[in-house]
């Protein structure tokens, strides 16, 4: 069973607008090959996003032979929104809505 958490980052998209912020996320031995994690509020208002630490590059994963932006290594949610972790960095996103919720993030398929 493969997990969004640890899986790699092939995508990150944040619209001019903040309606939201994306994460594709490549899933191994799933249904299908990848997981869009979305970041959102659920009235439609423009999110806040604030990159505490970033790191764009390409990692290449010698036991897959894949490159990617690195490991979706944890989502948190605190009072304001969600903390994201990972080999791209740490990023907040003030808002109050995660697609797919915490507790599929952890064991999605």
């Amino acid at each position: 069973m493969d997990r969004v958490i640890g899986g790699d980052v092939i995508n990150i998209e944040a619209p001019q607008d903040r309606q939201y912020l994306k994460f594709v996320v490549r899933v191994s031995s799933c249904d299908f090959d990848s997981i869009n994690v979305r970041f959102y509020n659920s009235d439609g208002s423009a999110i806040k996003i604030d990159f505490s630490e970033l790191r764009i590059g390409l990692v290449w994963n010698s036991e897959t032979d894949v490159t990617t932006l690195g490991e979706f290594e944890e989502v948190n949610k605190f009072e304001e929104g969600f903390v994201i972790l990972g080999d791209f960095g740490t990023v907040y996103v003030y808002c109050d809505q995660c697609s797919p919720s915490l507790k599929t993030l952890i064991t999605s398929c």
